[in-house]
């Protein structure tokens, strides 16, 4: 397992020097870089002092996978150019969270929309296989997004899905907030791929002897045999001050 951070192009410095594997950047923004300068970081790539191999942020509000505003020509001109992009930087997996963009429309009826996010699901596929770039589903709480909130929903939809590019993930907040048992993250097996770490107690950065038990569930992620990393995803007034303690706090565990 390595230890990666959540942030922008811009701090991939100071995460370096912090002590971080590599850098989890936003895949909606860089599908939205000006080209101009998508140019000029693509350039940088092989000065990168650590890899930039996963991304978050997958889709903008206006790329809707659900709902009456779903377009299938809408998404196939944004997924060839993010995935494009992505793996031309090096990304090798993107999170699809996304609660705005894949949040249900008051009025619209669930079992159509599970059927619109299995369908979509068959479409992000292909370009996910096209350039080997993975998609891992990340399990929002209820407060973020309408639809799948659990881990467990997760595991169940790749089933369905059934291809090796689509993945689930697991976060420590979202978990946390919807009193999902870690064990959650034991029965998706080899379809987890992923884990956002963080205290869920405030999302803060983790840090030693903050009274939030990291190891158990660590020590859990090695009993099955995890394949993944982890990423810090959390809130911070000092990126510098908090991430030193999160690699003080996580790095021994692994």
């Amino acid at each position: 397992m390595k230890l990666g951070l959540c942030a922008n192009f811009d701090a991939i410095e100071l995460a370096a020097k912090m002590g971080f594997d590599y850098l989890e950047v936003a895949f909606s923004r860089l599908a939205a870089m000006p080209e101009e300068d998508y140019q000029a970081l693509l350039a940088k790539k092989d000065s990168f002092p650590i890899p930039v191999c996963k991304a978050n942020l997958f889709l903008p509000a206006d790329v809707k996978p659900l709902g009456p505003d779903a377009c299938e020509k809408v998404q196939r001109e944004y997924l060839e150019k993010a995935f494009a992009r992505a793996s031309a930087i090096g990304i090798k997996l993107v999170v699809f969270g996304s609660g705005g963009a894949r949040k249900v429309p008051e009025g619209w009826s669930y079992a159509r929309a599970w059927k619109q996010l299995c369908d979509f699901l068959d479409l992000v596929a292909e370009y996910a296989e096209k350039y080997d770039v993975g998609v891992t589903l990340e399990p929002l709480r209820s407060a973020e997004c309408n639809i799948l909130n659990y881990v467990s929903e997760g595991t169940a939809l790749c089933g369905i899905v059934k291809h090796p590019y689509i993945t689930v993930l697991g976060d420590f907040f979202h978990m946390h907030m919807g009193n999902e048992p870690w064990e959650h993250l034991t029965r998706a097996g080899e379809k987890l791929s992923h884990i956002h770490i963080c205290n869920p107690v405030g999302r803060l950065y983790p840090a030693p002897d903050d009274g939030y038990d990291y190891k158990t569930v660590i020590d859990l992620l090695k009993e099955m045999n995890y394949q993944g990393d982890i990423s810090v995803e959390a809130g911070t007034q000092d990126m510098e001050k908090d991430g030193l303690a999160a690699v003080a706090a996580i790095k021994p565990l692994l």
